[in-house]
């Protein structure tokens, strides 16, 4: 569309190689591969050429951003189609999160208080990520006790 390559088989051929990386990599790599198969992926239409770094090599090292460049805009099929996604990927996200924050417990001897942070292979950041997703009882309810309320003479003189 906006490239002379657009469609043409080269273009096809290279959209085919970056979907085989990708996917391999994303299912059967570890680690960094697996981390960075998108970045992998990207990385495979260099040779062919169809990446162009003279932008980059005439590019200032600081640059103040420029805010706004484009013109706010809202499509009505656009928030329909959002008002009906968000809901299902929060919903999805919250059962990862609380499945991948209490799942150790089913390998590891539970706590008390909290099963994720009993598991002694479970990592220390992933720990904390739990923690302040899905506070152990008795921290929340500090938590909740130290939460700031509003008096009836605020705002007043």
């Amino acid at each position: 569309m906006g490239t002379p390559l657009w469609g043409t088989p080269q273009a096809w051929y290279v959209a085919l190689i970056t979907f085989v990386v990708v996917f391999a990599l994303a299912n059967f790599g570890k680690g960094t591969l697996k981390l960075g198969s998108a970045f992998f992926g990207m990385i495979v239409s260099i040779p062919f050429g169809m990446i162009d770094f003279s932008s980059v090599a005439t590019a200032q090292v600081f640059a103040l951003p420029k805010l706004m460049p484009y013109a706010l805009e809202f499509d009505p099929e656009v928030c329909i189609a959002l008002a009906v996604v968000f809901p299902m990927v929060a919903i999805q996200v919250i059962g990862d999160v609380s499945a991948a924050c209490w799942a150790p417990s089913t390998v590891c001897p539970p706590s008390a208080n909290s099963p994720a942070l009993s598991c002694p292979r479970a990592s220390l950041l992933w720990s904390a990520v739990c923690w302040a997703v899905f506070p152990p009882a008795p921290l929340a309810r500090t938590w909740a006790s130290s939460a700031p309320t509003r008096s009836s003479t605020s705002g007043s003189l």
